[in-house]
């Protein structure tokens, strides 16, 4: 699907792209807010979402489970995933504290669930598909907004929130949205962003408590702990940058 040929499918894997796919998103939600209504959803086992409060669950019983194996079998490596889940407890606490002051201003409402990447499609720089309808659910809008754009400030870092310097550029996606959207966002929405941004690469931490060895797979995620300690160290800056944009 990816061959670089004439008439062709591809990813939103140009600057182009991925503003037309913010100002797509403005419309979705346009319309799954108003629109799509009464619809029977599935809960899927995992869903790249989760309050603070349920990541932080899930991550308890991830670091539990590693305990026990370490107790029973004394290794580096389950040293080294303790330790990751520690750090991602402390950072979901302070998500918490901040949540529990700010989601009843958040507004929710039916979402993608995994907006972006390679679910939207283009032919000839035009979108003609969008894929992966299975983590659909209702959620506060802001967090599927941060979930796009923490993805792709990664790609543009490669892999690396840290290494982007195309900050700038943020206020464009976000224009972007807020102009395709007869809902644009709100104060608080903004000022949440960040926040919003931080649970992303904690998820992947949180999500481990599905496998059966834990610590085998949160070792994979050392540079999701690295993104949220950046973004959570980064907050005020990064919460300026988005009130400015908008």
């Amino acid at each position: 699907m990816m061959i670089l040929c004439d008439g062709c499918l591809y990813k939103m894997d140009t600057w182009e792209r991925n503003v037309i796919a913010f100002s797509l998103l403005g419309k979705l939600h346009a319309f799954l807010g108003t629109e799509a209504t009464n619809i029977h959803l599935i809960d899927p086992v995992v869903s790249k979402y989760g309050t603070p409060e349920m990541l932080l669950a899930w991550t308890r019983q991830a670091a539990e489970e590693s305990s026990q194996l370490l107790q029973q079998v004394k290794t580096q490596q389950t040293r080294q995933a303790l330790s990751l889940y520690t750090e991602a407890m402390q950072m979901l606490i302070t998500l918490q504290k901040q949540w529990d002051k700010t989601q009843e201003h958040l507004p929710r409402q039916l979402t993608h669930g995994d907006y972006g990447g390679g679910n939207l499609l283009f032919l000839h720089e035009q979108p003609v598909a969008m894929l992966d309808f299975d983590f659909m659910r209702i959620r506060e809008r802001v967090f599927e907004l941060a979930y796009t754009l923490y993805w792709w400030l990664s790609k543009q870092g490669q892999g690396h929130i840290a290494a982007v310097s195309c900050w700038h550029r943020v206020k464009e996606l976000l224009a972007s949205y807020n102009e395709a959207t007869f809902m644009p966002l709100t104060a608080q929405e903004i000022r949440a962003r960040p926040l919003e941004m931080a649970r992303v690469p904690l998820y992947w931490i949180a999500e481990t408590h599905v496998f059966p060895n834990p610590a085998n797979e949160v070792i994979k995620h050392v540079e999701k702990m690295t993104d949220a300690h950046w973004i959570l160290e980064h907050v005020t800056q990064l919460t300026d940058l988005f009130v400015q944009a908008v």
